[in-house]
């Protein structure tokens, strides 16, 4: 796949760029793929990209829960992304607040989020 190709280049030149690690984390936890998926690197990414944010990046904590849930691990995933919903809600990002909520709905039906399915 050309964009995770792209972030791991990324990454080998800036191992801790956090748009570069959620990106990546993303492709990893929710592709339409089932074979692209590898939620171990997902979380490890993730947990990368919110621990350089000190746990107050919403998109990076909403990139970890996705991970967590890929991982079968739906408590931590809906315990992250409800600390990123708020955290995004503080910050006037109601529409951000939707999509996070929609996927914590999934993790509480123990169903990971897959990109661009229904």
């Amino acid at each position: 796949d050309v964009a995770t190709r792209h972030y791991r280049e990324a990454l080998h030149l800036k191992p801790d760029w956090p748009p570069a690690l959620t990106g990546l984390s993303w492709i990893l936890s929710s592709a339409v793929d089932s074979a692209m998926r590898q939620p171990d690197e997902a979380v490890r990414l993730a947990t990368v990209a919110a621990n350089a944010a000190r746990g107050t990046d919403p998109a990076a904590l909403d990139a970890l829960a996705a991970a967590h849930a890929s991982a079968g691990q739906f408590e931590k995933a809906i315990a992250t992304a409800t600390t990123a919903a708020e955290l995004a809600r503080r910050a006037g990002a109601l529409e951000f607040v939707g999509d996070i909520e929609r996927r914590i709905v999934l993790y509480r039906a123990r169903r990971g989020y897959v990109m661009g399915a229904r």
